[in-house]
């Protein structure tokens, strides 16, 4: 059918839809209630966009490549000629780019005259490519907007006035043209999936002066920026549909993972499993990857040396320092997200019924514990904390992105742990530990090579805008 012919609007749905605007005027106050026609277009709209934004970054990418190509030619030919200025400024380029940084595209005064001719060469070549891209969102755009004004109608010919509200309020805040409908729609994801967790300072560690037995979490004072933080851990379902994608597509050793049932989280994958997986998931969405090896796309083999790029756009891990605010949910000086005591109301774990903190029936989860270990239960299954999010005492262990190593008592800036190690961090607790385990303030560790039962993970964002590319910026 083609992207231009994948939405059709019907002869005098014009003045349907203006009728239907009319009959919902009054409705405004009852706006976004779910609406799975909405979620199934929406759904539609991001694969047909990944399958259009594919070839523009593939393109993008060639024609990076070939620029360092000539590059390095120009560097030869200025080595040979005895051009220091011309070979310094060429290798500091080079290494430049090889950091992951931009094809530069402006010039000043002390740019030699070859590198002027280059990048005015590189920002023609982009431009023609960003056209070309501009043209094909547009249309899918445009084809997109038709459709949202016939679900308006249907839905106001079918009495769902409320839901064609959510649907048309939807439709009039889609930017007008081109990538800015992704960048919307990608917004749309962090509202529905992830919980935007707000700059400031927040009590680090064990501020419970009877609670003894955590040794290693000192009370402390750290502030973080801005950023993003899924309100569920992974499931399997979500596991699956990002690991067939990367099968395909570079990440040939993702491991199979394990989960009760698709709607339950994902578990006994390792840190380098998930990490991978986050890049995965970054790639297919179009969004710029976190998690790089010698400057490399982290895809394959497990290895140490992997960095995190915290300003990319991708999806990563949490900082041990943001797992622990957003799990507090903006309360301070608690043992739970919720309070001092815990029960088998608040989350799934073991109560084994010795800590004075815990109550109610004891033993595992009595609504879990079906069939075969392990006794996981869906994701949300539990009250959400201050911030919106499920799951953060119980269920599954958390990996976070810090090699554990101790901190002191002193103040700290997006502190994102020890710069070496063994053993990598993980929180919350799980369905077969103890109340003890499922402490705010609790630190676990574990080799990133171990992948139980009890660890999975929930996914970050930092709160940066949605980009095609670092270089696809030719002004």
């Amino acid at each position: 059918m083609g992207i231009q012919g994948k939405f059709k609007i019907a002869p005098g749905s014009v003045l349907l839809l203006a009728l239907a605007i009319l009959t919902l005027g009054g409705l405004a106050q009852d706006a976004n209630v779910p609406v799975p026609e909405l979620e199934k277009l929406q759904k539609e709209y991001a694969s047909l966009v990944t399958k259009t934004e594919g070839p523009h970054l593939a393109a993008v990418a060639a024609l990076d490549k070939q620029y360092v190509v000539r590059l390095e030619r120009k560097q030869a030919t200025a080595q040979q000629a005895g051009n220091l200025d011309e070979a310094l400024a060429m290798e500091a380029e080079k290494k430049a780019i090889s950091l992951g940084n931009a094809v530069p595209v402006d010039d000043d005064a002390k740019t030699p005259t070859v590198l002027r001719q280059m990048h005015a060469t590189y920002r023609a070549e982009i431009a023609k490519l960003k056209t070309a891209q501009a043209k094909a969102s547009k249309l899918l755009r445009d084809d997109y907007a038709k459709e949202l004004d016939e679900l308006v109608i249907q839905l106001t010919k079918d009495g769902k006035l409320k839901e064609a509200l959510t649907v048309r309020q939807f439709r009039q805040n889609l930017p007008a043209s081109g990538n800015g409908s992704l960048v919307f729609l990608i917004d749309e994801q962090l509202r529905t999936q992830f919980v935007k967790i707000p700059a400031g300072s927040f009590q680090m560690g064990n501020a419970m002066a009877e609670d003894k037995d955590i040794t290693d979490a000192p009370i402390h004072t750290v502030t973080l920026s801005v950023f993003y933080m899924a309100k569920n851990s992974v499931t399997k379902a979500d596991w699956d549909a990002v690991r067939t994608w990367g099968l395909t597509h570079g990440y040939t050793d993702l491991a199979v993972g394990a989960g009760k049932a698709a709607n339950h989280p994902v578990q006994t994958v390792t840190w380098y499993d998930v990490v991978k997986w986050c890049n995965a998931r970054s790639e297919m969405e179009g969004l710029t990857p976190c998690y790089t090896l010698n400057t490399v796309i982290y895809r394959t083999t497990n290895n140490d040396a992997v960095v995190c790029n915290w300003a990319a756009s991708g999806y990563r891990l949490p900082s041990e320092a943001e797992w622990e605010k957003a799990a507090r949910g903006g309360l301070s000086g608690m043992r739970f997200p919720w309070g001092d005591t815990i029960s088998h109301a608040n989350a799934n774990f073991k109560n084994d019924g010795n800590e004075p903190y815990q109550n109610g029936t004891t033993g595992f989860h009595p609504t879990w514990k079906k069939g075969d270990e392990p006794y996981t239960s869906p994701v949300g299954s539990f009250p959400a904390n201050g911030y919106g999010l499920y799951d953060m005492a119980g269920n599954v262990w958390g990996w976070c992105w810090d090699w554990h190593g101790t901190y002191d008592a002193g103040e700290h800036k997006d502190p994102r742990g020890a710069s070496s190690g063994s053993r990598r961090v993980n929180r919350g607790g799980a369905w077969n530990d103890f109340a003890r385990n499922c402490r705010a303030a609790y630190r676990n560790v574990n080799y990133p090579t171990d992948g139980y039962y009890g660890i999975g993970f929930r996914l970050a964002r930092s709160s940066v805008p949605w980009q095609q590319g670092a270089n696809a910026i030719a002004k």
